[in-house]
């Protein structure tokens, strides 16, 4: 999704997208990538255009060509991150991983959204209107804990860094 195409982009891999802010960018440079807790796409589904007709082609995101952006993760990115999901307690996401309004892009996005659902052990806070319309259109909206519009309002009003985090509904099993 675009936060994954602004940390590759500062980080010194082409995928075809304009550099963010500098607020943004001074916050991407002190990430650090190898960290193990976070996971980066290993593929990507990338073409010149998201229209039909043009070819899409599977590859690494340092491999994407200057006339070609990055539209869906791949398949191994999809199967790497669903067995993170699988064993996952707590699950927050804020954006879709792909194009997903676009058929031949949506599958990352649906199918990390089954992940998700599938794990009745975990407790999941979904974000932002588009990963809202994107569960609608999968129909799996109500199999998330927790949902709610407004994901860069989340993502400020949640303290991640605290053993408090405000929501309005709790998981069952509490």
């Amino acid at each position: 999704g675009k936060i994954v195409n602004m940390i590759l982009r500062v980080k010194g891999i082409n995928v075809g997208k304009p550099w963010p802010s500098k607020y943004v960018s001074d916050k991407i440079e002190a990430l650090d990538i190898t960290n193990s807790k976070i996971h980066m796409p290993v593929d990507a589904l990338v073409s010149p255009e998201c229209d039909i007709g043009v070819y899409i082609r599977t590859t690494g995101p340092g491999s994407v060509r200057k006339d070609e952006s990055l539209f869906d993760i791949g398949p191994e990115t999809i199967e790497s991150f669903s067995k993170i999901i699988s064993s996952a307690k707590t699950i927050l996401w804020v954006g879709p991983l792909g194009l997903y309004e676009n058929r031949l892009f949506a599958s990352g996005t649906k199918k990390i959204a089954e992940a998700i659902a599938s794990n009745h052990n975990a407790f999941s806070v979904v974000g932002g209107g588009d990963t809202i319309a994107a569960l609608n259109k999968f129909d799996l909206l109500g199999k998330m804990c927790h949902t709610s519009t407004g994901g860069g309002a989340d993502r400020k009003s949640t303290r991640l860094n605290s053993s408090h985090i405000p929501l309005s509904r709790m998981p069952s099993s509490a």
